[in-house]
């Protein structure tokens, strides 16, 4: 093996839980110790977050943080086209087809990719949770 590469680096825990937050220790502990608890704790706040941002009042709030996002980047775009000379193609169409969308279209996207990893429940948070916080039998020194 000539590389490793770490999406998400963590200290193995076997080093100590004392430089670890509050929420991190919490959460390996309710893992490991009443993992149905953590389950229906995380849905029931999944859900909750769902409901919320469906309210008008929480969409009028997307869609302004929204506006203002694209009027940044816009910005920004009037200042780079000064500086560039050519695009790529692709990376045009991708520009016409972001500009394209409404803002509607572009809150719809971002719940999406929010929710997604809750779509058949909260059973893999708390498996990769547990996943994370045991001891894997093996010492990273030794790898």
């Amino acid at each position: 093996m000539s590389a490793v590469g770490l999406l998400a680096g963590a200290p193995p825990w076997e080093a100590g839980r004392h430089e670890m937050p509050w929420f991190s220790r919490w959460l390996a502990d309710a893992t490991s110790y009443a993992p149905g608890l953590v389950r229906v704790v995380m849905d029931a706040t999944v859900g909750s977050m769902r409901w919320v941002v469906r309210t008008n009042s929480f969409k009028v709030r997307i869609d302004r943080w929204l506006e203002a996002e694209r009027k940044k980047e816009e910005e920004g775009k009037d200042e780079q086209a000064s500086s560039l000379k050519q695009q790529d193609d692709k990376k045009l169409a991708e520009e016409i087809e972001e500009e394209r969308l409404t803002t509607a279209d572009r809150r719809e996207r971002l719940l999406r990719l929010l929710f997604e990893p809750f779509a058949q429940g909260s059973t893999a948070a708390v498996q990769e949770a547990q996943l994370l916080t045991q001891p894997w039998g093996f010492r990273f020194d030794d790898v």
